[in-house]
C-alpha cells in the first residue's frame, strides 16, 4: 500500500531527488518480502511432489528476482557495477585492480575468511548486478538440483546437516559443496562488467510498471 501510495504522487513529486530513490527503495523491498512468499511455494511444490506448481513457482521466483534486479539498476545506490568499478579504480596496474576485484566481490558475497567462510553471505546485497550474476545463479542451481530429485521421485532433507550460528555451514552436504566451488570461482574470476545497455531506467518509470506487473501477484499473498 505505501509503494502503491507513493506512485500515486509521481506527478507532482518526480522532479524530488528523495522520492525518486523511495519510489525505488520501497519498491525492492516490497518485491523483496514477495520473494519470500513465492519461496514458501516452491517448498511446499516440492514438499507435495507437485511437478507442475514447483516448475511455476519457481519460474516466477526468478522473475522476480531479474525485476528486482531492474529496478536496482536505476539507483547509483544499488548497483553493484558502480561498486566494482569504484575499487578497482584504486589500483595503480593490473595485480592490483584484479586483487580489488576479487576483494569487492567477497566482501557483498561469502564475505571471508576464504576457505572457512563461517558467517558467508553476511553482507548480502540486492544490488543490479550481484544479482542477475550471482544470486539468480545460485537460485537456478538449487532449483535445477531439487527438479532432478522430482524426477527421480527422490527426497531432500537438511535435517541433520551440521550447523553454525544456527544455519547450515558452507559445505554441509554434496550440493552446498559443490555451490561453494561455484562462488569461490566465481569471486576469484575478475569480472569485465556490462550494465544493462543504454542508460539506467528511469525510477518511476519502471517502479510504475512493476507495481502494475506484481500488483495481481501482491493482491493475491496479501488480501
Amino acid at each position: 500500500k505505501a509503494w502503491e501510495l507513493l506512485l500515486a504522487d509521481k506527478d507532482r513529486c518526480n522532479k524530488m531527488e528523495g522520492y525518486r530513490f523511495d519510489i525505488a527503495d520501497v519498491g525492492r523491498q516490497v518485491l523483496s518480502n514477495l520473494g519470500q512468499e513465492i519461496q514458501k511455494d516452491v517448498h511446499k511444490a516440492f514438499v507435495d511432489k507437485d511437478k507442475a506448481a514447483f516448475h511455476k513457482a519457481t519460474t516466477q521466483f526468478i522473475d522476480l528476482l531479474t525485476d528486482i534486479d531492474l529496478i536496482c539498476e536505476s539507483r547509483v545506490e544499488y548497483r553493484f557495477g558502480d561498486w566494482l568499478r569504484s575499487a578497482k579504480s584504486w589500483g595503480i596496474n593490473s595485480s592490483e585492480k584484479a586483487l580489488y576485484d576479487k576483494n569487492a566481490s567477497m566482501l557483498v558475497t561469502f564475505w571471508g575468511p576464504e576457505k572457512t567462510p563461517e558467517i558467508f553471505d553476511y553482507s548480502w546485497r540486492e544490488w543490479s548486478g550481484l544479482i542477475r550474476e550471482y544470486y539468480i545463479p545460485r537460485w537456478k542451481m538449487f532449483f535445477d538440483f531439487l527438479n532432478k530429485k522430482l524426477e527421480k521421485g527422490e527426497e531432500y532433507s537438511e535435517t541433520g546437516l551440521p550447523l553454525v550460528y544456527g544455519r547450515e555451514v558452507w559445505r554441509a552436504n554434496d550440493f552446498y559443496n559443490s555451490l561453494a566451488d561455484w562462488e569461490e570461482q566465481w569471486v576469484n574470476t575478475p569480472k569485465k562488467w556490462k550494465d544493462l545497455p543504454g542508460k539506467p531506467p528511469d525510477e518511476i518509470e519502471v517502479a510504475s510498471s512493476l507495481f502494475n506487473k506484481w500488483k495481481p501477484v501482491l493482491d493475491y499473498y496479501y488480501k
